[in-house]
C-alpha cells in the first residue's frame, strides 16, 4: 500500500511540476518587462501646459520619444520643432550638449495635432539618452520651438521656446525606426475632417567644424588645424587680391583701369579652396582673412552677392545675402568680406552665430558665421556699408572709382549637423 502511495505522489509531481515551472518562467519574464512595477500600473504620464495636449507617449529602447502633440492656443505656429530632455538649462530651456531640436512641420495651426515619432531624448549629462532597458523610467520634459510668422527672422518673427509637458514613462519595445511626423487637421465648426500625412526620412550627417582667421601684410594665411573636407574663405584687402588659393564664389568686379595709382583686381572675395586660405596684396597693404574648415560635409548649395556703395562714394549701400532652407537639419555657413570700411555692419539671421570678425588696420573686414539646425524657410543676412564722403578724394581715385566693396556668400549643407567653434 505504501508503495502505491509513493508512486502516486511521484506521478503527481511529474504531472504538475512542468506546469509550475512554466508559470515561474512566465512570471519572471513579465517582471523583466515591467508589468509588476508601479510604472506599468500607473501608465505613462504626459502632464501638459494649458492649451496643449500630449497623448500616446512612449519611450523606446533606443532612447527616443513618440507621442501625439496638439495645440489650441488660438495662434498658428510656424517652423515647428520639438525637443526631449531630462533636464532644464540655466536659461530655462532644454539642456543638451548639442542642438536637441527635431524639425516637425512648417505649420501647426491652433486646434490641430502632429504625431511625433522617434525624436531623440537627451540625458541629465546633456548627451543623447541612448540605449535603455525595458521597464526603466524616463522623467523629463517635452519642448516646442516655433516662429509666429512663416519667415523665421528677428523681431516679431523671432523664435519662441515653450516647455509644453513634463513626462514620466516606462521604456518599452516600441519605436526605433526612422524619424517621421504626421499632421492631422480637423476643420473647425464642421462635421467633416481632413487628414494630411507627411513622412520625412533622412540621414543626418554628423561632423565637426573649426574657424580661424588672420590679418597681415603682404601675404596672409589663415590655417585651420586639421584635415578638413571643405574650406570656406572670406578675404578683404585695401589693394587687390593676388593669386588666392580658392576659386571665387563671390567677388567684387575688377577695378576700373582709370583708378589712379591702383591695379586691376578683386578687392574682396569669398570662395572654397582645397587647403587652408592664402592670399596676398599686390601693393603689400594689410588685409584680413576669415575661414572655416568642415569635415564629412556634403556638397553645399551656394548663394552669392557682390555689392558696391554708390559710384560717387556718397556714403551708404544696403544689401543682403539670402538663402532658402528646403530640408530639415540644415547647417549654413555665411562668409562676408568688406573692403575699405570698418563701418560694415551685418544683421545675422535668427539662429546664426558669428564666429570670426576680423578687421585690419585699414578697415578691411572679414566675417564667418554658422547657423545650426536651421528649419525650412527663407533667411536674410542684411549688410550695410558706410564710406566717408571724401574717401575717393583722399585715396586719390577717379570719380568713377568705387571706394569700397562687399562680397558675400552662403553655403547651405542639408541634413548636416556638425559641432565646433
Amino acid at each position: 500500500m505504501k508503495r502505491f502511495s509513493a508512486q502516486s505522489a511521484m506521478e503527481y509531481l511529474m504531472t504538475y511540476g512542468w506546469a509550475i515551472l512554466i508559470i515561474i518562467i512566465v512570471l519572471g519574464v513579465l517582471y523583466l518587462l515591467g508589468v509588476f512595477s508601479p510604472n506599468g500600473l500607473l501608465g505613462n504620464q504626459c502632464n501638459v501646459q494649458f492649451k496643449y495636449s500630449c497623448t500616446g507617449l512612449t519611450i523606446a529602447t533606443n532612447g527616443t520619444a513618440s507621442f501625439l502633440l496638439g495645440q489650441n492656443t488660438g495662434s498658428n505656429f510656424y517652423n515647428v520643432e520639438v525637443a526631449c530632455t531630462e533636464s532644464i538649462n540655466s536659461t530655462g530651456g532644454p539642456y543638451a550638449g548639442s542642438s536637441p531640436w527635431f524639425v516637425l512641420t512648417s505649420e501647426l495651426d491652433s486646434g490641430t495635432s502632429v504625431q511625433v515619432n522617434n525624436t531623440p531624448c537627451y540625458s541629465t549629462t546633456s548627451s543623447l539618452l541612448g540605449t535603455q532597458t525595458i521597464g526603466t523610467t524616463f522623467d523629463g520634459y517635452l519642448w516646442l520651438r516655433y516662429t509666429t510668422a512663416p519667415t523665421p527672422e528677428g523681431g516679431a518673427n523671432g523664435w519662441v521656446t515653450q516647455k509644453v509637458a513634463t513626462v514620466h514613462a516606462a521604456v518599452g519595445k516600441v519605436g526605433g525606426g526612422a524619424a517621421s511626423t504626421s499632421a492631422t487637421t480637423t476643420a473647425s465648426g464642421s462635421a467633416t475632417s481632413s487628414t494630411t500625412t507627411t513622412t520625412t526620412s533622412t540621414t543626418t550627417i554628423s561632423g565637426t567644424f573649426l574657424t580661424g582667421g588672420n590679418t597681415g601684410s603682404p601675404a596672409i594665411t589663415a590655417i585651420v588645424a586639421g584635415t578638413w573636407s571643405n574650406y570656406i574663405c572670406a578675404a578683404a584687402q585695401d589693394s587687390c587680391l593676388t593669386s588666392p588659393n580658392w576659386v571665387a564664389d563671390a567677388e567684387d568686379a575688377l577695378r576700373n583701369a582709370t583708378d589712379v595709382g591702383r591695379l586691376s583686381g578683386a578687392y574682396c572675395s569669398v570662395g572654397s579652396p582645397n587647403v587652408s586660405c592664402v592670399s596676398a596684396s599686390k601693393l603689400g597693404i594689410t588685409a584680413s582673412i576669415a575661414t572655416i574648415g568642415l569635415d564629412n560635409a556634403p556638397a553645399p548649395v551656394v548663394n552669392k552677392q557682390a555689392l558696391f556703395p554708390p559710384e560717387d562714394g556718397s556714403a551708404t549701400a544696403i544689401g543682403d545675402i539670402n538663402y532658402t532652407i528646403t530640408q530639415p537639419n540644415s547647417f549654413v555657413v555665411i562668409a562676408i568680406s568688406c573692403q575699405y570700411s570698418s563701418a560694415c555692419v551685418v544683421a545675422w539671421p535668427s539662429g546664426c552665430t558669428p564666429r570670426q570678425d576680423l578687421a585690419d588696420s585699414n578697415g578691411d573686414v572679414s566675417y564667418i558665421a554658422t547657423c545650426q539646425s536651421q528649419p525650412n524657410g527663407k533667411y536674410y543676412a542684411d549688410i550695410t556699408i558706410t564710406v566717408p564722403a571724401q574717401a575717393c578724394a583722399i585715396r586719390g581715385e577717379s570719380p568713377l572709382g568705387r571706394c569700397a566693396a562687399i562680397s558675400a556668400a552662403s553655403y547651405v549643407y542639408a541634413n548636416y549637423a556638425p559641432t565646433g567653434s
